[in-house]
């Protein structure tokens, strides 16, 4: 009996260990980081044509995405000066957030998001922002729906440059 309950519970957690594909493929939290500093960088350098690249097929011919990618340009107060991923309140985290495999145990879906936060100062207010975007991997029934699918900026807080930090 007791062997019968290791085996039965080896079985449930190499099941919900495996994620999609084979183990060296198994892509660990944060793996969207690299995707969060390239749309960062996109928005310090106002780098319209290189953000547009990242999403996917189906939201660059369903949406004016240069019209929304210059709102947000022009949302941000000032310029971007702390970005990194060591900086309190500068970080970018992510996480996968939905997988699906098919009967062979094959990924055929993975979607992940991620968070980034930056400061900006215009000279007159020093503002913090965050990022939330979302992203699809892999989709083996639509390929046009793999990149990036939402880009979202918010202003986290305000507060009159020269005050003294709220921390």
């Amino acid at each position: 009996m007791k062997k019968i309950l290791r085996l039965v519970i080896a079985m449930i957690l190499i099941f919900n260990l495996s994620g999609c594909g084979e183990e060296e493929e198994k892509i660990p939290d944060g793996q969207y980081n690299d995707v969060g500093k390239t749309i960062l960088t996109c928005f310090k350098n106002k780098d319209k044509e290189t953000l547009i690249s990242l999403f996917s097929e189906n939201m660059q011919s369903s949406h004016d995405l240069e019209m929304d990618i210059e709102k947000a340009f022009d949302f941000i107060e000032g310029e971007i000066i702390v970005y990194s991923d060591s900086e309190s309140r500068s970080s970018i985290t992510s996480n996968i957030t939905k997988e699906e495999k098919n009967e062979e145990g094959v990924c055929t879906l993975r979607e992940g998001e991620g968070k980034l936060y930056f400061h900006a100062d215009s000279g007159e207010k020093y503002s913090e922002y965050r990022i939330t975007f979302k992203v699809r991997d892999i989709d083996t029934e639509n390929e046009k729906n793999v990149g990036v699918t939402n880009v979202q900026i918010t202003t986290w807080t305000y507060y009159e440059a020269g005050a003294q930090s709220y921390r």
